[in-house]
């Protein structure tokens, strides 16, 4: 019988010293371009995404010994498909689909064997995380009325929503409406509604000149800087500096 305790000792304390052989500076660098990394994804930011992943495989393969290098970055790659599921679901709501995309692609890199399989795949991860991002509103395994609610948003987020207007209008109750969508969405119609308006304020950033204040009035915000805290707590990051991130960006 496997004694646990005692394999959970020699693996903590074997992780513990790789850990520490990172040191403290490269340990930071890593944890801060992860998490920027996720925002970025989230945000639809490829070339930066890519720029931080390429940074923290830059710093995984620190490591001189061959064997132990590969088997950190198995390690680690496969931490960061497991993540991705965490990270969408506290940003966005719980998905199937997100599930099995990080359990898929623990079962791709379990194939990789070499140092040359990690880097070529660092592309290919990215793509397949934004490709499920950009598909979580056309889950099919919906209530029916929560996608007639998603469908309804989509369709008038300029106007002013709110959980009055759209229950009539789809002939539903507030009580059930408001209980599907968060069950279903893990979110309050509000929140929904606003994060939705958020997605809409960031395409007008990346793809139109608008300024700032007519997108927040076009959305349907009186108050700019109301506008603009919804946007920094929805992306992590002001609507002029997204702005901008985006342009240079663009440009590389």
């Amino acid at each position: 019988m496997v004694n646990n305790e005692e394999l959970f000792q020699n693996l903590f304390n074997k992780e513990l010293g790789i850990l520490r052989g990172l040191g403290e500076e490269s340990f930071a660098t890593l944890v801060h371009e992860q998490d920027h990394f996720f925002n970025d994804l989230f945000n639809g930011l490829y070339t930066s995404a890519k720029r931080r992943f390429e940074l923290m495989f830059d710093i995984m393969v620190l490591e001189e010994n061959e064997e132990e290098r590969l088997k950190d970055l198995y390690k680690y790659f496969i931490y960061i498909a497991g993540a991705f599921t965490d990270k969408f679901t506290i940003k966005f709501s719980f998905r199937w689909n997100i599930i099995a995309t990080s359990t898929s692609l623990m079962k791709v890199i379990d194939r990789w064997e070499t140092e040359d399989d990690y880097r070529e795949g660092m592309d290919f991860i990215i793509h397949t995380f934004m490709n499920a991002i950009n598909s979580r509103d056309t889950e099919p395994s919906l209530h029916p009325h929560v996608l007639r609610f998603m469908t309804y948003v989509k369709e008038n987020i300029y106007t002013n929503l709110n959980l009055y207007t759209i229950s009539k209008d789809l002939n539903l109750s507030c009580g059930h409406l408001s209980r599907l969508v968060n069950k279903e969405l893990n979110s309050t119609i509000p929140s929904y509604i606003a994060n939705k308006k958020m997605e809409y304020a960031a395409k007008h950033l990346r793809d139109t000149e608008l300024p700032i204040s007519e997108i927040s009035e076009m959305l349907g915000y009186t108050s700019t800087s109301y506008f603009t805290t919804l946007f920094k707590n929805r992306f992590d990051i002001t609507p002029s500096h997204y702005r901008i991130k985006a342009l240079y960006e663009y440009r590389l």
